[in-house]
């Protein structure tokens, strides 16, 4: 698993060079698909409006807002939940068997976004006024990966009060791995579907390893 998480962030790192060239067209029967009106193009401007080519947390603020728009009130409370209840799991080694790989599916359908909003919904052109592409794409992995922070919080606790040094690192690098994985595949797919279909016969191996 190390080589592989390895070579998913050496990809990312490609990718992101790659994406400087990107081609930008509008697709506005994609923008009204997504409850998005292509004559006010405001209603997507949350995080678009942000100026990529200046430093600083504004474009991952943005990117973030845009990825979890229209996320419902129960997904975050099963976050929560989650939280919650990996507090009392005993021994902290416990959470790595059953709560973090139920921590880190809870957000499969919010990653299948990553580097797939901006084709699927048409605004390539409102993005590609912005030049500096590979920042842009940083911030989308950055709000990935502060996404999948959020999500496994609970058991990274657990961690950290339980001593579990080892299942610490081995959770930065899964959450490295995950936001990098879902990136390059939207990136390079442009659909949500890959993500979703690959994620989840990677997670039911995983998940199964650490049981075993």
């Amino acid at each position: 698993m190390p080589a592989s998480m390895l070579g998913v962030l050496v990809v990312t790192a490609v990718v992101m060079q790659w994406g400087r060239g990107e081609t930008m067209t509008v697709n506005p029967a994609g923008m009204k698909a997504q409850g998005i009106d292509p004559d006010n193009v405001g209603e997507f401007s949350l995080g678009l409006t942000l100026e990529y080519g200046k430093p600083g947390l504004r474009p991952v603020v943005g990117e973030i807002r845009i990825l979890l728009q229209g996320t419902p009130l129960w997904w975050w409370a099963g976050v929560l939940l989650l939280t919650l209840v990996a507090q009392m799991v005993t021994p902290a080694t416990g959470v790595t068997r059953f709560l973090l790989p139920l921590a880190w599916i809870w957000p499969v359908l919010i990653w299948s976004r990553l580097g797939t909003q901006r084709h699927e919904s048409g605004v390539e052109a409102i993005l590609g006024a912005y030049p500096a592409a590979r920042g842009r794409m940083a911030a989308e992995w950055g709000a990935g990966f502060l996404l999948t922070v959020v999500a496994g919080i609970g058991p990274a606790v657990r961690m950290v009060t339980g001593s579990d040094t080892q299942g610490l690192v081995h959770w930065f690098l899964g959450a490295l791995f995950i936001s990098s994985f879902a990136l390059v595949l939207g990136t390079l797919s442009r659909t949500h579907r890959l993500v979703r279909f690959a994620y989840l016969p990677l997670w039911y191996g995983t998940v199964n390893g650490i049981a075993a």
